[in-house]
C-alpha cells in the first residue's frame, strides 16, 4: 500500500489502533516499510512491536526498556546549555558540552581505581601501591594523591596510659618502672595520690639500649616537708624508672604517658619528609627510630599563621645516634610539618611519631574577650590541687595567639608551676596566660585586647 497525503493546509492524520507499515515487493517504487518524518514524533509510550523488533533512531535501538547505541568518536559540540551523550570507541560513557569539555562517567579502568573530580569533570585516579594512603594535596590536579611516606599505624582511640604506681624509699635502689622500653623518647606527667608528695613533668630519651637515658624534668614541685623531688632514671639495658629523693610521702603516685604509635615516616637521607600537612596548629611530638637503636627526640611545635617562615619549634630533649645523627622538625612557609635527620647514610628507615595530644579524653572550648580571665569549665577541670598535665590552646581566629602549657601542682595551698611555649598574636603580639593559683581553679586570659573569640583547649589525660 502506498499512502500519500498532500495538502496546501495543515491536516491531521489520525490512526485509531495499530499502524503497520511493511515493505512492498517493489521496494524501489513503493518503499521498504520505513516511516520518514521531517518533523517530530510525539509518543506517550515507545515500545517494541509484537514480534520483538526495536524502534531504531539512526542506529540507536530502544527495546524492552533498554537502549543500544553504537560506539562513536567525539561528536561535534552541541549548542549552548545542551549536552551530547555518547559511547566512545573504548566503550566509555561520555558527554560533551558546547565548550568541548568532555565528561567521563566511568573513568576507572583498573581494579582499585578511584573516580575524583578535578574541578571540571570526573577523572580517573589510578590505584596506589600497597601501603599507600590517600592524602589531600592542593598542588595535584585532582586535589588528592597517594602517599607512601606517611602511614597511619593505629585506628584506636587510646588516649595514653594513666596508672597508679607505688614509690617508696629515697634512692635509685628503690625505683618504680613506668615505661617498659629499652630506648625511645617519651613524655610523662607525675603527681601524688598521697599527702606531701612531689609532682612534675618529665621528658626522657635514649637512642641505644647500652647507654644511660637522658632526662629533662620541668614544673618540679618538691615534697612539702623535706623539699625532696620526684626524678627519673633509665639505666643500660632496662626500662624507664622513677624514684624519690626523700624518705617522706611513700605511697601511690599517678603517672601518665602515651606510647601509642600514631604515624610512621620513612627517612632515607637528610631530605625532609612531610608528615603532617596542616599549616598551623599546636603539637607535642615524640619521635624515635623504629629499631633497636637510633636517634630520638621530643618537640614542641606551635604556629599560628601559614605566612610565618617557621613556627616556634623546640627540641626539648634528644638522644642522637651514631655520628651524632639527630632529628629535626621544620615548618616552612605555607607548608606542613617536615621530619629529617642530620646525617645522610645513618639510620635510613622507619621513624615512629607519637602525637601526645591525640585522642585525649579532655577537651573544652572557652570564649576570651579582652584581657578578662575566663574560668576553665569545672566539668572538665574541677581540681584545686594534685595534677600534672600538658594543655594545647589555639583558636580559629586568624592570627590569634596559641600555646602549649606544661603544668604541675602538688598541693592546693601553692600556685601551680607553669611553663609556656607558643606564638603571640601576629600583629599585636598578645600572648595566652594560664593561671592556677593557690586555693583556686584554672583560668585563661589574653594579655591584650585583640583576637577575641573561641579558644580550644586540649589536655593530656587528666584522670
Amino acid at each position: 500500500m502506498l499512502l500519500i497525503m498532500e495538502s496546501d493546509t495543515r491536516e491531521d492524520f489520525k490512526v485509531n489502533g495499530n499502524l503497520t507499515v511493511v515493505a512492498n515487493e517493489n521496494v524501489t517504487d513503493f518503499g521498504d516499510g520505513s516511516i520518514e518524518v521531517e518533523g517530530t514524533i510525539y509518543s506517550d509510550r515507545l515500545r517494541a512491536n509484537t514480534i520483538g523488533g526495536p524502534v531504531t533512531l539512526q542506529d540507536i535501538a530502544y527495546i524492552n526498556g533498554s537502549f543500544t547505541v553504537p560506539e562513536v568518536s567525539t561528536p561535534s559540540n552541541p549548542v549552548a546549555t545542551k549536552h551530547t551523550f555518547y559511547v566512545d570507541t573504548t566503550g566509555k560513557f561520555k558527554s560533551v558540552n558546547n565548550s568541548g569539555i568532555v565528561s567521563v562517567y566511568h573513568p576507572a579502568t583498573t581494579k582499585g581505581d578511584l573516580q575524583v573530580h578535578n574541578g571540571n569533570v570526573l577523572v580517573r585516579l589510578p590505584v596506589g601501591s600497597d601501603g599507600d594512603i590517600l592524602v589531600a594535596d592542593s598542588a595535584e590536579s585532582t586535589g588528592v594523591k597517594w602517599d607512601n611516606t606517611i602511614v597511619n599505624t593505629t585506628s584506636n582511640s587510646d588516649a595514653g596510659t594513666s596508672n597508679t604506681v607505688t614509690i617508696t624509699g629515697n634512692t635509685t635502689t628503690t625505683t618504680t618502672i613506668i615505661i617498659e622500653r629499652p630506648y625511645g623518647s617519651y613524655t610523662t606527667s607525675v603527681y601524688p595520690h598521697i599527702k606531701n608528695g612531689g609532682s612534675c613533668n618529665i621528658f626522657c630519651a635514649k637512642s641505644l639500649p647500652n647507654t644511660v637515658g637522658n632526662f629533662v624534668r620541668i614544673n618540679n614541685n618538691v615534697s612539702i616537708v623535706n623539699s625532696g623531688s620526684i626524678t627519673g632514671t633509665w639505666p643500660v639495658y632496662t626500662d624507664v624508672q622513677l624514684y624519690k629523693t626523700h624518705n617522706e610521702a611513700n605511697g601511690d603516685y599517678v603517672v601518665y604517658n602515651r606510647k601509642t604509635i600514631d604515624l610512621t615516616v620513612t627517612l632515607a637521607t637528610t631530605t625532609p619528609i612531610e608528615f603532617n600537612i596542616v599549616t598551623t596548629g599546636v603539637f607535642l611530638y615524640s619521635v624515635m627510630f623504629d629499631s633497636i637503636s637510633g636517634p630520638c627526640a621530643t618537640f614542641y611545635c606551635c604556629k599560628n599563621s601559614p605566612s610565618l617562615n617557621s613556627g616556634v619549634i623546640t627540641r626539648i630533649i634528644s638522644a642522637p645516634g651514631l655520628n651524632n645523627c639527630n632529628l629535626n622538625i621544620t615548618w616552612p612557609l605555607n607548608d606542613g610539618l617536615f621530619l629529617s635527620k642530620t646525617t645522610s647514610s645513618d639510620y635510613p628507615g622507619s621513624y615512629i611519631i607519637i602525637d601526645n595530644f591525640k585522642n585525649t579524653n579532655s577537651t573544652v572550648s572557652i570564649t576570651l574577650t579582652g584581657t578578662s580571665t575566663t574560668l576553665v569549665p569545672t566539668n572538665t577541670f574541677p581540681n584545686y590541687d594534685k595534677k600534672s598535665f600538658f594543655v594545647s590552646i589555639k583558636s580559629s581566629v586568624s592570627g590569634s595567639p596559641n600555646a602549649i602549657f606544661s603544668v604541675s601542682k602538688n598541693i592546693y595551698t601553692t600556685n601551680a608551676n607553669i611553663t609556656y611555649t607558643g606564638c603571640p598574636g601576629i600583629t599585636t603580639l598578645e600572648q595566652l596566660n594560664l593561671t592556677w593559683n593557690a586555693n583556686n581553679l584554672l583560668y585563661l586570659n589574653k594579655t591584650g585586647t585583640n583576637y577575641n573569640g573561641v579558644y580550644d583547649l586540649v589536655f593530656t589525660r587528666l584522670n
